[in-house]
């Protein structure tokens, strides 16, 4: 990678930024935390993948969600949004 080519690719602190943005746009206004950030490839390109966590009310009490950003590294762009599923054993 040159430096040119690196230049061009967001942050992290960008990619938290966006995915907050997005969250708050598509889900409501909630407190957000990070819960999880990693790169890795989404459909060929390379994106920063942010885990954030909010407190949903539940009957018996508050439970967190967690939904995971795609957001792509040279571009900001949104690509996806998905629910972190967790596999219990």
């Amino acid at each position: 990678m040159t430096s040119e080519s690196a230049a061009l690719m967001i942050q992290l602190k960008d990619a938290i930024r966006i995915a907050k943005e997005h969250a708050a746009d598509l889900l409501g206004e909630a407190p957000y935390s990070v819960a999880e950030f990693e790169r890795e490839d989404y459909n060929g390109r390379p994106v920063w993948v942010i885990t954030l966590a909010a407190a949903t009310n539940q009957f018996q009490g508050t439970a967190l969600e967690y939904r995971r950003f795609f957001v792509d590294e040279n571009s900001g762009e949104l690509l996806a949004m998905k629910i972190r599923e967790f596999a219990f054993q």
